[in-house]
């Protein structure tokens, strides 16, 4: 066990809350396949080496003016690869007006493209963790450990979990004996690393369980982003395995998008739902792709991008309903999307080769815990949920000793 001092225990404290401050900008550059750098560039109009520099906060007034500008027309851009009118751009952009711009709730926007003003319960949750996260740093900041432990230890106490099994209640349990038992900064850190990974799960799930009300209104609630989430029938704990010795040891979550994706537009448009999902090459017919790049999406050696995955959702709806039209084309399910890509960028690493190294399977139990807490929150809410998923799709589990 690491002992550090006191000293470089706060440090690393402050470290750690500012980065994750700046956590949703890696996540959008994630999500844009670009790296941060470059992805300020292209959001602000500055250079890359003006961002370098830093201290954005002391551009002068007109410079600010031409960056905001600049950003608005980006915004624009964005709205109409997403399928936004202008008029539906000036609407969103009105609605966000009333945003706190705290990091992790633009990012729950972000996430959601459209009606950014149905989820408030999730900007609720995100906005909540960004004041949470800059409470933190001020505290690291000022050696205040005591008010640090304190705003750590509500996330801790986790009473709507503790009905939601054993596994799930003896991780919560040990964390908070942790928390209560630390009187350093470095005894403390370990307790801030569980924290965020229960924080980061928790904000996944809330808008899951407020995004999936909206998108699939008649269907039963179920946590969708675990759908796309990298997937083994290897069980967890079997140590070190040769990623090659066979194909499919992991299915990749852009893999799981497409397929789920076509699940989806063909149960709306063949009306029953397949027995499996569908192999590379019926997709690659459906998605109007060769199978090579279906396949290449499968094994995660061609990137998705945003345009390709709207295009081959658009594919797919003329072929399986036989619409040449698109006024009665379902939207994209984009938040899906966003996920994956996020999914594969941080929980599957390459090698030399863009060939697989290793790759990462979440907590499926503490998941499914933090959502199911989030859609007893928004129990209150109108329900409209009358069909069933296929057996298949809802039963499946991350791993055979997943749950």
């Amino acid at each position: 066990m690491e002992i550090i001092s006191d000293a470089e225990g706060r440090q690393k404290a402050m470290v750690m809350a500012d980065a994750l401050l700046a956590l949703p900008l890696l996540l959008m550059a994630a999500i844009q396949g670009k790296a941060m750098r470059p992805l300020l560039a292209k959001m602000t109009g500055l250079s890359e080496t003006r961002i370098a520099k830093g201290n954005l906060g002391s551009l002068s007034s007109a410079t600010q003016r031409r960056v905001a500008a600049h950003a608005r027309e980006m915004a624009f851009q964005e709205g109409r690869r997403n399928g936004l009118s202008a008029e539906e751009m000036e609407l969103r952009l009105a609605e966000l007006k009333d945003l706190e711009r705290e990091p992790w709730e633009l990012f729950a926007v972000m996430l959601m493209v459209r009606e950014v003003h149905m989820i408030p319960h999730a900007r609720s949750v995100g906005r909540d963790y960004g004041r949470r996260l800059r409470a933190l740093f001020e505290d690291a900041e000022a050696d205040r450990f005591d008010a640090f432990r304190e705003k750590l230890h509500p996330a801790v106490t986790c009473e709507p979990f503790e009905h939601l099994g054993a596994v799930v209640t003896d991780r919560l349990e040990r964390y908070r004996s942790a928390c209560m038992a630390a009187s350093t900064w470095g005894e403390i850190l370990p307790v801030f690393k569980d924290a965020v990974d229960l924080w980061f799960f928790d904000f996944f799930s809330a808008m899951d369980a407020e995004w999936g009300r909206l998108y699939f209104g008649a269907m039963k609630p179920a946590p969708y982003f675990l759908w796309v989430a990298p997937m083994t029938d290897l069980p967890v704990g079997q140590g070190k395995v040769d990623l090659k010795s066979r194909r499919n040891i992991v299915y990749l979550p852009v893999r799981r998008l497409l397929q789920l994706s076509h699940v989806l537009i063909q149960r709306e448009y063949r009306k029953a739902w397949p027995s499996q999902p569908a192999g590379r090459s019926s997709l690659a017919i459906d998605a109007d792709q060769t199978e090579v790049v279906i396949g290449s999406y499968f094994d995660g050696t061609k990137a998705l991008r945003q345009g390709d995955y709207v295009a081959m959702w658009h594919a797919m709806y003329q072929r399986l309903s036989g619409n040449v039209s698109e006024a009665d084309e379902p939207t994209p399910p984009m938040a899906l999307l966003h996920v994956a890509l996020l999914w594969q960028r941080f929980f599957v690493q390459r090698g030399p080769g863009s060939k697989l190294d290793a790759f990462t399977i979440l907590d499926e139990a503490l998941y499914r815990a933090c959502w199911q807490r989030h859609v007893d929150v928004l129990a209150d809410q109108p329900a409209t949920e009358t069909h069933d998923w296929p057996d298949w799709l809802v039963n499946q589990s991350l791993s055979p000793s997943s749950t």
